[in-house]
């Protein structure tokens, strides 16, 4: 018996490999006075808000780095859709007069960042409030709109991270970090532990 031949493989047309278009987060650009970013027109207030004062939080690197490295627990005291809950706390009006404001000086803003440097190098926490509040400086009706900007992103927050940290402080061996405006004030963190019964001494580095 004659054995059977194998047939040649044909070869498979090739497939074309769909495109994939990689989505990636724009850093949002400075503006100049009259300039209107695309990303910042389909941004709903709060977001376009925070993207002109660049005040989204995140545990920084040199702070999570070596905790990590170290073998030591980290941990947020708040989720991002938390976060982003107290962003949409802002009354609409508020958001919208506020971006406004920020559009139309962004001077303003950006002659606080030395300042502010120099305050928190110091460790004025009240130099740095008062700072940040003289950016509405010319715009006295807008104070009530930061009010309702202030209570819901950074007091109603405050308390928060004070419940939760709490047991972890009982716990004992903490370290807990924030952003310096969150300290400052009656409704600062460092108060409202007070409030609780703990004594604080500051330490100087």
């Amino acid at each position: 018996a004659t054995p059977a031949k194998k047939a040649p493989a044909k070869a498979a047309p090739a497939k074309k490999t769909p495109a994939v278009t990689a989505r990636k987060t724009t850093p949002m650009p400075a503006l100049e006075p009259g300039h209107q970013s695309p990303a910042l027109e389909a941004a709903p207030p709060h977001a376009a808000l925070t993207a002109r004062a660049n005040t989204a939080q995140d545990t920084p690197a040199p702070v999570k780095s070596p905790a990590r490295d170290a073998g030591k627990p980290v941990r947020p005291l708040e989720s991002i859709e938390e976060q982003i809950a107290s962003f949409e706390g802002v009354p609409q009006e508020s958001q919208v007069q506020l971006l406004r404001h920020a559009g139309r000086f962004p001077q303003l803003m950006r002659a606080s960042f030395e300042p502010l440097i120099r305050a928190y190098l110091a460790g004025n926490l009240a130099e740095m409030f008062r700072i940040n509040e003289s950016i509405l400086d010319n715009a006295p009706e807008l104070r009530r709109h930061n009010a309702d900007f202030l209570g819901a992103v950074l007091y109603s927050r405050n308390r928060r991270f004070v419940e939760r940290l709490e047991p972890l402080l009982r716990k004992g061996r903490l370290f807990a970090a924030f952003g310096a405006l969150h300290l400052f004030g009656e409704e600062g963190v460092l108060s409202l532990l007070e409030r609780r019964g703990y004594r604080l001494q500051r330490v100087e580095p």
